[in-house]
């Protein structure tokens, strides 16, 4: 296997791959760079017989990286953030003169809560950075923090360990979502009993959607099996489910502002012990340093919260 020689390498060739990784097309890789396309095509015939691999192979939908490309991606974006962070450490920085891409992992329920608001002070302020926002893998968030392959995870997840910085978004609970005129509502009653609990059928999330394992525990500790009617990979599409039909669905309060525009459902409080949500964003505390991601996490916070839904 031909082993690279560090000595020589070309740091420009991080800057391509970087690049690639972020574009998945030569040619838009070359435009952000200033490069051609034919001088990008070279840099990756190098960068594949750096590392003996393809990196990046064509596909009908883009360049679509290698597993060798995906376990360098974290250590090369780290390591050119960290040159940038030595050369510009007495600099401060600034979103109207940077055009910075900063990655975020959510959840499709964060996109719909957070990002419009997000994307609207980027506008107002004439901020130049993008956004560019992927779904995370509940199970690699974590590893994707600890590699810098996103600058920050927003979501509901108890599971991620301590050893992050976290900053408080939203408080949020759960309640319970019905249609309008469905047989088991009481006029002017807007706290679910438990007999309701009991009765009502569900629409339920698979089992690695955030929050069903506090659901599972508050039907366990109350003694109640829920009768689930038909479970669903994503909990977005619950309420287009319940608004025609008699089930009904367990949701943050927060989302049913998103849903509930026009009026159609009745949310109901539960009453009983029900572990409360609480929406972070997660940061690697080892890239602290880097004066954009500082300035970014300021502004998560500033745009985003803390706030009680």
């Amino acid at each position: 296997m031909h082993k690279t020689n560090f000595r020589n390498l070309d740091l420009n060739l991080l800057r391509i791959f970087n690049a690639l990784w972020e574009y998945r097309s030569i040619t838009r890789a070359g435009q952000a760079l200033g490069l051609s396309q034919p001088a990008v095509s070279h840099a990756l015939r190098r960068l594949r017989d750096e590392t003996s691999d393809l990196l990046f192979v064509r596909k009908d939908f883009g360049m679509q990286p290698t597993k060798k490309a995906i376990e360098l991606c974290g250590p090369i974006k780290n390591a050119l953030e960290l040159l940038q962070t030595a050369f510009q450490s007495d600099q401060q920085f600034d979103p109207k003169l940077s055009s910075r891409t900063f990655r975020i992992a959510m959840t499709l329920a964060s996109e719909l809560y957070y990002l419009p608001r997000l994307i609207k002070s980027i506008e107002k302020n004439k901020y130049r950075i993008t956004i560019s926002v992927s779904s995370p893998n509940t199970e690699d968030v974590s590893y994707e923090l600890r590699r810098g392959e996103i600058e920050c995870y927003i979501g509901y997840n108890p599971s991620i360990v301590d050893d992050f910085y976290s900053d408080l978004l939203t408080e949020d609970e759960f309640v319970i979502v019905l249609r309008n005129n469905h047989p088991l509502l009481q006029k002017g009653v807007d706290i679910c009993s438990l007999e309701m609990l009991h009765d009502i059928r569900y629409v339920y999330g698979e089992r690695n959607t955030p929050g069903i394992g506090h659901i599972d525990r508050f039907f366990s500790e109350l003694d109640i099996r829920p009768q689930i009617s038909v479970t669903v990979s994503n909990l977005m599409s619950a309420p287009e489910i319940v608004k025609s039909t008699d089930l009904a669905v367990i949701f943050p309060k927060s989302l049913c502002r998103i849903f509930n525009v026009d009026g159609n459902f009745s949310i109901l409080k539960i009453p009983y012990q029900f572990p409360e949500i609480y929406v972070r964003s997660f940061w690697n505390k080892s890239l602290s340093t880097d004066n954009g991601r500082v300035w970014f996490r300021q502004f998560i916070v500033d745009t985003l919260g803390p706030v009680r839904a």
